[in-house]
């Protein structure tokens, strides 16, 4: 036996971590996690603890649904450490055979990028990615099936390259001598499935100076009555608060549905849409993308909203739209600001 002086992820909880050939289970790594269909919020601090590193997260997989995960490792090495993340899905049927997961259809993207990211990982040190994995609309396996997710850690003097076995006891020494190769296999729960699925950049600039950072979410519709709307965000707001619109009907031809939020200067997340048309004609995807628009609106000061008149930067029919949906106690909204993506909204 040896120690793995790499960065690693354990293909289990029973045996001593960092240590090669790693024995027991390789089909449960607990550094592969399951949120399901809600984001962790303060993913990277929580992931991070002693209590959360010793513990294995279940939680089923939604079909039909967005789906979170999130991945770990440890660096058994001396030396900081940078790694890209991939992380592949696959039928268990397949699991086997790299060849056939490995292809770049098998990926699961984060919400920004295609791989993840762990920069700066001191030795001894847990590492978690940057930004979560979103697998949108997760499909039923095949009867008597289920899926696999595999994680593989990369860096440029390492690229750490899938292995080229073709037998499953070649795939187990291979897991049991590679640490930067962890799989998890997971259920899927049958659910409801979406009938159109969007998904829309949900950001805050970093050079956008306001006099608040409360933020109204807004899903605006337009022509899509009968049909029910679900929003969910890969990332929580500045305060940990999931931003997720519940599946809710759209009763009207244009009706908006509003969160509030705190969002801090450089914020972004993957908004996932997910729409279900009751039996309504579908339109083209093209049609579809002029009938759902996210919208971000900040708190305006007086100052602000002078300003604003002056320059004719009202937006009177959004204001019609969200003043439906979203209140202040007693006081509806007055006014809306439209300046390109951003919007003011006057409290």
């Amino acid at each position: 036996m040896a120690t793995y002086e790499h960065l690693y992820m354990r293909h289990n909880l029973d045996r001593t971590p960092g240590i090669i050939p790693a024995y027991g289970c390789t089909s449960f790594s607990p550094d592969i996690i399951c949120s399901g269909e809600s984001p962790l919020a303060n993913f990277q601090d929580v992931l991070k603890t002693p209590e959360s590193y010793a513990s294995c997260m279940v939680n089923d997989t939604a079909g039909g649904k967005v789906n979170y995960y999130y991945v770990r490792c440890k660096n058994g090495s001396n030396q900081v450490q940078d790694s890209e993340v991939y992380l592949y899905f696959t039928p268990a049927c397949n699991i086997n055979w790299p060849s056939r997961w490995s292809k770049p259809e098998q990926m699961i993207h984060t919400d920004i990028s295609p791989v993840g990211i762990i920069r700066n990982l001191a030795p001894g040190k847990v590492g978690v990615v940057q930004r979560p994995f979103v697998w949108p609309i997760v499909p039923s396996p095949a009867t008597n099936d289920h899926y696999c997710l595999i994680a593989r850690l990369t860096s440029g003097s390492d690229p750490n390259p899938v292995p080229s076995v073709e037998t499953p006891l070649d795939m187990g020494s291979f897991l049991q001598r590679n640490l930067r190769f962890a799989q998890r296999n997971i259920v899927v729960i049958a659910g409801s499935g979406a009938d159109k699925i969007m998904q829309l950049n949900l950001s805050v600039d970093t050079d956008l100076k306001s006099d608040t950072s409360s933020y109204t979410v807004t899903l605006e519709t337009v022509n899509l009555s009968g049909w029910d709307i679900e929003m969910s965000c890969s990332v929580a707001d500045s305060d940990g608060k999931p931003i997720y619109i519940k599946r809710s009907n759209i009763y009207q031809d244009n009706q908006g549905f509003t969160s509030t939020h705190r969002l801090e200067e450089g914020f972004h997340a993957l908004a996932t849409v997910l729409l279900y048309s009751n039996g309504k004609p579908i339109p083209s995807p093209a049609e579809l993308q002029k009938r759902v628009h996210l919208k971000t609106g900040y708190g305006v000061s007086d100052r602000e909203l002078v300003h604003a008149r002056q320059r004719n930067l009202l937006d009177s029919s959004y204001n019609r739209l969200v003043s439906g949906t979203l209140s202040r106690g007693s006081r509806q909204v007055e006014n809306v600001v439209l300046i390109g993506d951003i919007s003011m909204v006057v409290k």
